[in-house]
């Protein structure tokens, strides 16, 4: 019968795939139908997310009740000048004993002395609380902008928190396999990828197999997991053998600068640091307004206070309110400095250029020199500071150029021919002390503080 045929039929092309078909590949089949490929990994921190979303929700509020009392103050305080002239209606002009007979088209009044001199009382008076009003009124600005970065933040946090590591199965998978082919035998496997840093992979088995390759190993893994993996550490376990693989870095950054102090003094006005976390570099470059002490202040505390925040994992934004804030209120005195930051992935080249009033920057594209220039607003103006924000891509060789303003005051085409010639093959060190160099013969006897910066990546 044609049922008989088709389950004859059936048997047969299930008998041919099995026998065609090694057995591994078969299981390797069944997995990628059947199991996940990754998953959120949560614990004893899953209620956190909500709590620290309620803590930034009502912080907020705080900030709105604020604002709300504000407005309610400014209008119970009106500084109209019609009633400064009416309280001194009220003061002189009330015990006059000609208000009733006297008309200013026909006489003159014989209360002038006495008018100005209230006049200019209540007038001083009203000045004095006007003036108390808007310190006030800053302040409540002030503390309005405290609440609302601590919002952020709490916020921030309650979102990664929400995100968690991924545990990838996918990923498990391939590396117990190409395990199991060079002859372990595996207990566990374990590949993570964190909410911030590497991808790591960790494997338990029961031994080391004698005269096993670890590079090879390694070079194995790497391809069937598309992610460039180290050489494993070894350590022993009471199940076995662990094998822990950390991502590898493809770039390191040969760092150059060049710094010059306004007139040869002592402090400069400019401030840079450079640092690293575990999957990204920093570049950091101030400017303060002015030059000498204050202006060395003003950039020294934009840069270690911004780069500290980035350090304990705070979202480039959210550190850049909070050291917008920390400046307005450092002092009375106005306090403005910029911020220049590059980001640099070092496991795929991948650049974040933000820019707070800065200075254009400069980089190396596929043998052009391209300029990055966007505008913004210096720290420590407006009560909310936002970056301006510029993506690119370096490859081995390329050359990112940051600059305070002062290295400008001759143009800005000269430096672009002198990254050019570069070719990003020499020492970072001379790129910056040639360009320092030439800005200032450009600018003569009378300059500003001046910074260079140069960053070459280099494939490893």
């Amino acid at each position: 019968t044609t049922e008989g045929i088709a389950v004859f039929a059936e048997a047969a092309a299930a008998c041919v795939v099995f026998c065609a078909v090694p057995g591994k590949r078969l299981r390797r089949i069944r997995r990628n139908i059947l199991e996940p490929r990754s998953a959120k990994l949560t614990g004893e921190f899953s209620g956190a997310r909500d709590r620290l979303l309620e803590a930034s929700k009502a912080i907020g509020s705080v900030s709105e009740c604020i604002t709300s009392v504000s407005k309610g103050i400014e209008a119970l305080a009106p500084a109209s000048d019609v009633l400064v002239c009416m309280r001194v209606r009220e003061r002189v002009c009330s015990s006059c004993k000609l208000r009733d007979s006297f008309c200013p088209e026909s006489g003159e009044c014989p209360s002038v002395a006495r008018l100005a001199d209230s006049f200019n009382r209540v007038y001083g008076s009203r000045s004095a609380v006007n003036l108390l009003q808007a310190d006030s009124a800053r302040s409540r600005e002030l503390a309005c902008g405290q609440f609302e970065r601590m919002s952020e933040l709490l916020g921030e946090m309650a979102h990664e928190l929400e995100d968690g590591a991924m545990e990838l199965y996918g990923k498990e998978r391939a590396a117990a396999r190409v395990l199991e082919d060079n002859g372990f035998t595996v207990v566990s496997a374990s590949c993570i990828r964190p909410v911030s840093g590497a991808l790591r992979l960790s494997c338990t088995v029961v031994s080391v197999p004698a005269g096993i390759s670890l590079s090879r190993l390694t070079a194995e893994i790497s391809r069937e997991l598309e992610a460039e993996f180290m050489p494993p550490k070894l350590r022993e376990t009471p199940a076995g053998t662990e094998l822990l693989f950390l991502r590898k870095e493809i770039f390191k950054i040969r760092l150059g600068s060049a710094r010059a102090s306004c007139g040869n003094q002592k402090l400069c006005g400019d401030y840079f640091e450079f640092f690293r976390t575990e999957t990204k570099a920093y570049i950091l470059l101030s400017d303060g307004m002015g030059t000498g002490g204050r202006a060395a202040i003003d950039s020294a505390m934009t840069v270690e206070l911004f780069s500290r925040l980035i350090r304990a994992g705070i979202s480039l934004n959210t550190a850049l309110g909070i050291t917008n804030s920390a400046l307005s209120v450092k002092s009375e005195d106005e306090s403005l400095s910029t911020l220049d930051a590059a980001e640099i992935d070092l496991f795929d080249g991948n650049v974040r250029v933000f820019k707070a009033g800065a200075a254009p920057s400069f980089y190396t594209s596929h043998g052009r020199v391209r300029s990055i220039e966007t505008p913004s607003t210096p720290l420590g103006i407006l009560s909310k500071a936002e970056f301006s924000r510029y993506e690119l891509k370096l490859r081995g060789g390329d050359t990112l150029v940051m600059v305070s303003d002062g290295i400008l005051g001759g143009g800005s085409d000269w430096i672009e021919d002198e990254v050019r010639s570069f070719g990003g093959n020499g020492s970072a060190n001379d790129l910056a002390e040639l360009i320092l160099n030439s800005a200032r013969r450009r600018c003569g006897e009378k300059y500003d503080d001046m910074t260079v910066i140069v960053a070459v990546a280099q494939e490893l």
